[in-house]
């Protein structure tokens, strides 16, 4: 970022000494602080400057994104990205992560794997330097389930390390003499977690991770909990079975594993573990001998761990051969068959297979019926009604599910799901057959029907068209018969609003509800055929009451898709709306969606914040202007930062300050400033105290000395501290 960049944000810092806040702390854009390597502060000021006088030359004309959470725009900047990174020196990927490390959310694979390529790197260049900056970062610092930094850096550093001996022994001192035990076992299982990736035999794999192992201090490997052969087997275990899962393990021999155990391994539980690792992979090629080989070593006493490698086997099994399958089944206990069956039939499931259509109809065939795990009969349903759909329904309306229409719900919409019910032919099939079922309601046969017309275009093709008045006039006097006329015209609205008007006017099937429901549709897509001036007159013409949702939902995609005449359209519907639809869901829906289509067609996001604080009905503001203010934070926080703190204490609502306060949470010193305007006592507290959670996790002594030089009362800072040290729980 270019050093002018920074004056708006330290003029701000200036205007805001003078006016001040709530909290009485100073924004501190741009200012110092220690940071673990040396350097200046984790704030993107000097951070920035930095980067842009070292690593980059003046020619680059690719900038690093602020945030990490940039690189999702595209995978030409995730690869401008790593190709950058990989021409940095030591100070340059010193200045990233600076940048980056006192983000409080890292959230993405482009992140995270940046994150990683950076340490990859500058664990080749300057080992020392970079494991000070690993150690540097917290062992609990995980956000919302969210990969710690720690673990990325980590992760890194065990690439160039477990390739690298020259790595791995500059960096095992310094490793060594970290205190935090925690942080020591991170690295050592980070690097065992690289051993497997240029060996294509279980046994090599150890054989290496023995060498690797062999290298590190005793106290590391005690820190890891790998000290002998059976925790570092285990390890490997762990490796091996991710890579089953996500099929990096077909080009292996099924019985590796399996011979391995059997030779080498002697702790019984260890062995079993292995054993059964390598059944899974024997399903894959020749299930059969998966099953003998399973009844061979016995079941394991977990009935999840038997249920799920039972099923694993069953479904390769049965794709090749469910008679034989089914013979196998049949010879364990009542309750085993239940849990297998379930297993069989729970996908997709953690081993990436499933049972085909016709297989799974031979299964139910040969399956007897008090069998079949409760549940599960729709899955086998859904399916088979693609391929045979009249003995589907026969086979299923026995099924105690049959009486469900939870259960029928799910039918429909798994069937949905599967491929091939795109096929007009295959869904019609189906559709006739499901219709026997005296459960199944009409909401879902309806929305199944549309799903089918629509992708089919049936209103572009006459012999649908024939199909469907030919399948109607079947239906007469059956709860169906609207059912046909609803999905008719949901499809038609999305493709034709203009003709759905005439059908709907001379339509006197539908519900008022169902009715509703067309209008809404029609709404989304009429932007698409007319102007939002002629949709508004043709929705006049309907009563007050009815004309609200269509109306909201028309003006929503308009503002959104048509701004110009959106706008103003949803400007004027708005302030004229009397005070009981204003509270509505639908008009704070259409008022925020204009806020945020003002904002991005004006290059000053001022104007947008200013419409939606003066232009709106009073009660829709400050939702509107919190929209704007997330987003116009997220590109300029200085200039949304001193828009919002100009504005009268009455005019400025908390919700919009807590949203500037969320985009600049990878700047806590700021954020925590901010967060003082907050006017509700709890929810200023609670934000504080989020941020300052955050912050002490890499710069408590920073922290300390804001809430100290703070005009926080003294019960207000101990609230925050409670927050901090988890005792606000």
């Amino acid at each position: 970022m270019r050093e002018n960049q920074w004056q708006p944000i330290l003029w701000f810092t200036l205007m805001g000494v003078a006016l001040g806040f709530t909290a009485g702390i100073t924004l501190k854009w741009g200012a110092s602080g220690r940071s673990p390597t040396g350097g200046k502060g984790n704030r993107p000021g000097a951070a920035d400057i930095a980067v842009d006088r070292q690593p980059f030359p003046a020619t680059h004309a690719w900038e690093p994104p602020a945030h990490l959470s940039g690189l999702a725009a595209s995978p030409r900047q995730q690869l401008a990205f790593f190709n950058a990174v990989d021409t940095l020196d030591s100070d340059g990927c010193a200045a990233l992560f600076e940048r980056y490390s006192g983000q409080m959310r890292l959230t993405g694979t482009a992140a995270t794997n940046a994150f990683q390529r950076l340490f990859e790197r500058w664990s080749v260049i300057d080992p020392k330097r970079a494991i000070a900056a690993i150690t540097s970062l917290s062992t609990t610092w995980n956000m919302g389930g969210q990969p710690r930094l720690l673990d990325l850096a980590v992760t890194g550093w065990a690439k160039a390390a477990a390739q690298n001996s020259d790595v791995l022994d500059e960096t095992l001192p310094l490793i060594q003499g970290v205190k935090d035990r925690e942080v020591q076992s991170t690295f050592v299982r980070g690097l065992l977690t690289d051993v497997d990736a240029p060996t294509p035999t279980f046994r090599e794999s150890v054989e290496r991770a023995r060498e690797l192992l062999k290298k590190l201090p005793k106290s590391l490997a005690d820190a890891a909990n790998i000290h002998d052969d059976p925790t570092l087997v285990s390890a490997i275990l762990d490796q091996w079975r991710e890579s089953l899962k996500d099929g990096r393990s077909t080009t292996r021999d099924p019985m590796d594993v399996f011979r391995y155990a059997a030779e080498e391994i002697t702790d019984p539980e260890l062995r079993w573990g292995a054993q059964q690792l390598a059944v899974r992979q024997l399903a894959q090629v020749d299930p059969h001998l998966a099953a003998e080989t399973l009844d061979s070593i016995g079941l394991p006493p977990s009935s999840r761990d038997k249920n799920e490698l039972l099923g694993a086997v069953a479904i390769e099994w049965g794709n090749r051969d469910m008679p034989a399958t089914v013979d196998w089944i049949l010879e364990h206990s009542i309750d085993e068959q239940k849990g297998l069956l379930r297993a069989m039939l729970d996908f997709p499931n953690r081993y990436n297979s499933a049972l085909e259509p016709q297989h799974l109809a031979k299964l139910a065939e040969l399956v007897p019926l008090d069998r079949i795990p409760e549940g599960m009969a729709s899955t086998i349903a859904a399916p088979w009604l693609s391929t045979d759909p009249e003995a589907a329904v026969d086979w299923f309306s026995k099924t105690p599910e049959a009486n469900d229409p939870t259960k029928l719900t799910k039918m429909m919409t798994e069937f949905a799901n599967y491929p091939s019910n795109a096929q007009w032919d295959r869904s019609m099939a189906a559709l006739k057959a499901v219709v026997r079922l005296e459960n199944l309601s009409v909401d879902d046969f309806a929305t199944q029907l549309r799903i089918q017309m629509f992708d089919s275009a049936q209103g572009d093709n006459p012999a649908h068209a024939a199909d469907l008045a030919a399948f109607r006039e079947s239906l007469v006097g059956t709860k169906f018969e609207a059912a046909v006329d609803l999905a008719s015209l949901n499809t038609l609205s999305l493709k034709d609003p203009v003709a759905m008007r005439e059908a709907l006017a001379e339509n006197s099937t539908l519900s008022s509800e169902q009715r509703a429901e067309v209008l809404k549709n029609a709404a989304k897509a009429m932007w698409l055929h007319e102007n939002v001036a002629d949709t508004l007159k043709w929705m006049s013409s309907l009563t007050p009451d009815e004309a609200f949702l269509p109306t909201g939902e028309a003006l929503f995609w308009s503002v959104r898709k048509t701004p110009d005449d959106g706008i103003p359209a949803a400007t004027d519907w708005l302030n004229a709306l009397p005070d009981e639809k204003l509270s509505d869901p639908q008009a704070s829906r259409v008022a925020n969606a204009a806020a945020t289509a003002l904002m991005q067609t004006n290059l000053d996001p001022r104007v947008a914040a200013e419409w939606a604080n003066t232009a709106l009905p009073e009660s829709l503001r400050d939702a509107a202007v919190a929209e704007v203010m997330e987003g116009w934070a997220s590109i300029d926080p200085a200039s949304a930062a001193e828009w919002l703190i100009t504005l009268p204490e009455k005019s400025r609502s908390d919700t919009a300050v807590g949203k500037l306060v969320d985009e600049i949470a990878w700047d806590p010193a700021n954020a925590f400033s901010l967060a003082g305007m907050i006017t509700s006592p709890e929810a200023r507290i609670a934000k504080l105290g989020e941020i300052a959670r955050n912050w002490s996790v890499y710069a408590p002594d920073e922290l300390s000395a804001t809430i100290e030089t703070s005009n926080l009362t003294p019960q207000e800072a101990a609230a925050v501290l409670n927050i901090v040290d988890g005792k606000d729980k």
